[in-house]
């Protein structure tokens, strides 16, 4: 958290509008990881207010997925919100040709399906994503594709279990 603060400090002076944007997005990401969804929330809605003021519109479509996490962490079995801000981003990642941000996209949407028990139309998004990732530079989306493998493992679990009841 340290190192984002002070390269916060850093593009602020610079006035690195792009910098500042991309420093909360990453201070909202470590800190849901380490469960403070407040904090989390604050620096996403500063990243997508920046990205809005400077027209970064993948940047705001790339915090809407983050939003999206937070509201499934506060409440999972709420997930009208989760579901409209996946699709948003879904729909400026298909619009931008960017397959980074649709398969984080569909990954999420994988999820909120099986959360929702639509474990059929869980199955399809996750292996969407899978085929988006494939597409894209391992190295760099190794935990992203590291983390759709395992959902996708849960929903095929799940629809085992649903096919022997």
């Amino acid at each position: 958290m340290t190192f984002f603060l002070q390269a916060l400090r850093l593009d602020q002076e610079m006035r690195d509008e792009k910098g500042i944007a991309a420093c909360y997005s990453y201070l909202a990401e470590v800190a849901r990881l380490s469960g403070d969804l407040d904090a989390s929330e604050e620096y996403t809605e500063k990243a997508i207010k920046k990205a809005q003021e400077i027209g970064w519109i993948r940047s705001e479509a790339y915090n809407q997925l983050c939003l999206a996490q937070i509201e499934i962490a506060r409440e999972p079995t709420q997930l009208k919100k989760a579901q409209e801000l996946c699709q948003v981003a879904l729909d400026v990642g298909r619009a931008w040709k960017d397959k980074r941000l649709m398969a984080h996209a569909m990954t999420l949407n994988a999820r909120l399906e099986y959360l929702d028990g639509k474990l059929e139309s869980a199955s399809v998004s996750i292996q969407s994503a899978l085929h988006l990732y494939s597409r894209l530079s391992l190295q760099r989306n190794e935990m992203y594709i590291q983390e759709a493998h395992k959902l996708q493992e849960q929903i095929q679990r799940a629809l085992r279990r649903k096919l022997y009841e």
